[in-house]
């Protein structure tokens, strides 16, 4: 073989390395490709919900738990202020992932966990379609220093760009993730894949 058909193959060597190197670590191309293979056709859609309309999604939800929703919000809240997070979030875990659960439950009619004990009434779920791609529900917090506002917990959503339409219209989407935000630490995450696999993270 001659030294120039050596070079050849080094280089394509060199370069198919590369190229899968790519493929593997961008979650983009890594969606496309799932997507593809699943017939998975829905491009994501981000949401973040402030707090107040998710209080009044959640209570629209689950009326008949009005005290356990709006006590749950008021103990998440105290992260936003808190000065020792830690201790803090030890204190409020069970709050935050009542309102993870829940808003999940509100999504897709079911819980993160299908072989738990449901601790609140199962309602019809707000997406029609939910093998259409990923729904993702999660509890966070917005550290962004610009916020006038300062701190907030939010529920933020990952959901099939198809199913906007089953969404209050005026919750805010977002171009990208909130995964890719200096300013967004997420608290707590349920997630149902497209292939119907549940997970929590």
């Amino acid at each position: 073989m001659k030294r120039r058909d050596i070079a050849f193959l080094a280089f394509g060597g060199v370069l198919g390395l590369v190229v899968a190197l790519v493929l593997l670590t961008s979650p983009d191309i890594q969606r496309a490709l799932s997507g593809t293979a699943m017939g998975i056709d829905a491009e994501p859609a981000y949401l973040i919900v402030d707090n107040e309309q998710a209080q009044q999604w959640l209570l629209s939800v689950y009326p008949d738990d009005e005290e356990a929703i709006l006590s749950a919000f008021a103990n998440a809240g105290r992260l936003a202020t808190t000065t020792t997070f830690p201790e803090t979030f030890r204190e409020v875990e069970a709050d935050i992932n009542q309102l993870s659960d829940r808003a999940f439950a509100a999504l897709t009619g079911r819980l993160p966990d299908a072989d738990a004990e449901p601790s609140f009434a199962l309602p019809d779920a707000l997406l029609t379609d939910t093998a259409a791609g990923d729904i993702v529900s999660c509890v966070g917090l917005d550290e962004n220093p610009y916020n006038f506002d300062g701190y907030s917990v939010e529920l933020y959503m990952e959901i099939p760009s198809t199913q906007l339409v089953n969404l209050p219209s005026e919750w805010a989407t977002h171009d990208d993730p909130m995964s890719r935000s200096l300013f967004w630490q997420r608290l707590a995450c349920h997630a149902l894949t497209g292939d119907m696999g549940e997970r929590s993270r």
